[in-house]
């Protein structure tokens, strides 16, 4: 089991004067050919801004990766519809054109 996190918390963004909101989406690690290894992804933002604070996600593989990846977008401070867009690897065999990180972006962005 992999676990990793990025950032802060929603705890955390709140006492440093955020409002924050996070969604949790479950998706596959990996296409179904490769063994759809299951992922859970959970991102926060700064409710007025669309500032992205922080991620954690959990699962049997593909976690680190990820969370390196959104590390990256932290630290370049990309916002949530942007990193909902970015260009990331994408191989039929291992994962789809849409990765998990967009589509929690994405479903994010769509609760604010």
């Amino acid at each position: 089991m992999e676990c990793a996190a990025t950032g802060i918390s929603e705890k955390e963004a709140a006492e440093n004067g955020y409002n924050p909101v996070s969604v949790l989406v479950w998706g596959s690690a990996m296409a179904k050919t490769m063994g759809q290894k299951k992922i859970g992804l959970k991102m926060i933002a700064d409710k007025s801004s669309g500032k992205f604070l922080g991620a954690q996600a959990v699962g049997e593989a593909g976690v680190i990766g990820r969370i390196n990846a959104l590390s990256v977008a932290l630290w370049t401070g990309l916002n949530i519809d942007e990193i909902g867009y970015l260009d990331l690897a994408y191989s039929p065999p291992y994962g789809g054109a849409w990765d998990i990180i967009h589509n929690t972006a994405q479903a994010l962005r769509r609760s604010i």
